[in-house]
């Protein structure tokens, strides 16, 4: 194994998680296209010995099975989340399997240091891509690449210019890996948020199956920032929590809001209905807020029906949203806005 610098095994970490999470079946296909390549053309490097496990037959045709199947999935209607799904939950594992593939001689990091970052880095890319498909679901209207077809080459072309620098350049390709994640992070808040949301919804469908007709939760069973008791309990920093001053009797639902420009692109808390008004309640680190919602003005262009969860179009004041519900939530909402 070739022995890295710290700053240099770190780097590479980043880059290979970063491809991981990017594109896990080009990342299994491309080493052995790369070393096809470079066998046939005089002149060219072989490849390290830390890629020749990845450049064998095995990797290669599972890669390209998932990759045209990726190709065919995408373009089928509802399938599309199912597989980013199958794909981010896939992702998890391989980023620490490459880790202990590409491990130093002598390395700097901890194995399970080194593994985890590869697995959180991997899963929050895979989660964003899931969390930015279900946006593109819920508000079309959104920004977005002119089409499918030129996102996916698009990022095929990102992560194969990538893995050609871990080769040629691990440091250049760590470096330029820590600047999208970066990036990312901070562009990417609204993926990353519908993404979290995901076992919600697939908690609800489990709870619809096992316990149809479980609806609104009692006050007993909120969390305390959602339904203070009646003295006025305060929220983190001092502030107050929202419906402090509401009767008794709260009842709620994990819920999100997407689409308003009054709560960013989605937000994720609970919808709480105290017998009068329906308000969506959520956190941020440094305060509790509240929207109140109402019927759309007029018929919203945003949302559809989704197989695993209630889609709701509501007014909450500043523009048009759409309020996203797990499949166990309360029926007949849209009666209570």
């Amino acid at each position: 194994m070739v022995s890295y610098l710290p700053s240099m095994e770190i780097l590479l970490l980043l880059g290979l998680a970063v491809a991981v999470g990017m594109d896990l079946p080009l990342v299994l296909l491309l080493p052995a296209v790369l070393s096809l390549v470079t066998g046939l053309i005089p002149g060219l490097p072989p490849l390290p010995p830390e890629w020749l496990p990845l450049a064998s037959p095995a990797p290669a045709l599972l890669g390209g099975s998932l990759y045209l199947a990726g190709w065919a999935v995408r373009r089928a209607p509802g399938l599309t989340g199912v597989w980013e799904g199958l794909l981010a939950a896939a992702a998890i594992p391989s980023a620490f399997l490459l880790v202990l593939m590409f491990r130093p001689a002598d390395p700097v990091l901890p194995l399970a240091v080194s593994g985890v970052l590869a697995m959180v880095v991997a899963g929050s890319l895979q989660g964003g891509r899931l969390g930015a498909r279900l946006l593109d679901r819920l508000l079309p209207d959104r920004p977005r690449a002119p089409s499918p077809l030129l996102r996916d080459v698009g990022e095929d072309l990102a992560v194969l210019v990538l893995l050609l620098l871990l080769l040629l350049a691990p440091t250049v390709a760590g470096a330029a890996a820590l600047a999208g994640l970066l990036a990312f992070a901070w562009m990417g808040r609204p993926s990353l948020r519908a993404a979290r949301f995901f076992p919600t919804l697939a908690r609800g469908i489990f709870r619809h199956l096992t316990r149809p007709g479980s609806g609104w939760m009692e006050q007993r069973d909120l969390p305390r920032w959602v339904a203070p008791s009646a003295t006025g309990t305060t929220g983190e920093g001092g502030e107050p929590a929202p419906l402090a001053q509401s009767p008794t009797g709260l009842r709620g639902t994990r819920a999100a809001l997407a689409g308003p420009p009054e709560v960013g692109l989605f937000r994720t808390g609970w919808l709480i209905w105290n017998g009068g008004e329906t308000l969506f309640v959520y956190r941020t680190p440094t305060r509790s807020w509240e929207v109140e919602l109402a019927p759309p003005r007029t018929p919203s262009p945003l949302g559809t029906e989704l197989p695993w969860g209630k889609v709701i179009p509501v007014d909450p004041g500043q523009g048009d949203g759409v309020l996203l519900l797990p499949l166990d939530g309360p029926e007949n909402v849209e009666d209570r806005i």
